[in-house]
C-alpha cells in the first residue's frame, strides 16, 4: 500500500510539477518577476532563494498542488516587471500555460507509448498469431472492412464484432489489393 502512495505522490508531482512550470517559464519569458516557485501546499520542508533572479523555489509538505507568486499577481505594484503591469494577451499566456504544458505532457506520453508498441492497432491485418486458422483466410495487408454485416473502422470496432458473433465462423469483407472481397467462413 505504501508503494502505491508513493507512486501516486511521484506522479501528481510530477504533473503539478510540469503545470507550474508552464506558468514559470512564461511568466518569465514575459518579463514577469516570480517571486516564488513551490510543489506542494502547507509547511515548507527545504527552501532556496537563487541569487541571480531573486526567486525563492520551495518544496512543501503536502503534495497537493503547487503555485507561482509573481509580483503584481494578487496587489497592485508599480514595478514595471509586475504581472498587473502587462499586456493582457501576455497575462492570459501566462495564466494558460500552466493547463497547455499539461496538454503537452498527455501528447508527449501518447507518443511516447504508441511508438513504443512496435505495431499500430488498426484494422489492416499485420501479422498472424501462431497456429491462427484465420490466416487460411486472410492474407497479410488485408484492411477489414465488415465483421459479417456491420462496417468496422477500427481495430477496436473490429475485435468487439468478431467477439459478439460468439467465436463462430463469420463473413468478412477485405479490401485486398484494391478490391472488395467476401471472405466466407472465417
Amino acid at each position: 500500500m505504501l508503494f502505491y502512495v508513493l507512486i501516486m505522490v511521484v506522479v501528481f508531482g510530477v504533473l503539478i510539477f510540469i503545470h507550474e512550470f508552464g506558468h514559470f517559464i512564461t511568466a518569465r519569458a514575459c518579463g514577469v518577476h516570480v517571486k516564488e516557485f513551490a510543489i506542494g501546499m502547507g509547511p515548507t520542508l527545504f527552501s532556496w532563494h537563487s541569487k541571480k533572479n531573486g526567486t525563492k523555489y520551495g518544496l512543501r509538505l503536502l503534495p497537493i498542488g503547487g503555485f507561482v507568486s509573481m509580483d503584481g499577481e494578487d496587489e497592485e505594484s508599480d514595478a514595471p516587471d509586475a504581472f498587473c503591469k502587462k499586456s493582457v494577451p501576455r497575462r492570459m499566456c501566462i495564466v494558460a500555460a500552466g493547463a497547455i504544458m499539461n496538454l503537452l505532457l498527455g501528447f508527449a506520453l501518447m507518443m511516447i507509448l504508441v511508438f513504443s508498441q512496435g505495431t499500430l492497432a488498426s484494422n489492416v491485418i499485420g501479422r498472424f498469431d501462431e497456429n491462427a486458422i484465420s490466416s487460411e483466410k486472410l492474407e497479410l495487408g488485408d484492411e477489414i472492412i465488415k465483421v459479417g454485416r456491420v462496417r468496422v473502422h477500427t481495430w477496436e470496432e473490429t475485435v468487439y464484432e468478431i467477439m459478439n458473433q460468439a467465436y463462430e465462423p463469420i463473413h468478412m469483407t477485405v479490401k485486398r489489393g484494391g478490391n472488395l472481397i467476401l471472405v466466407e467462413d472465417v
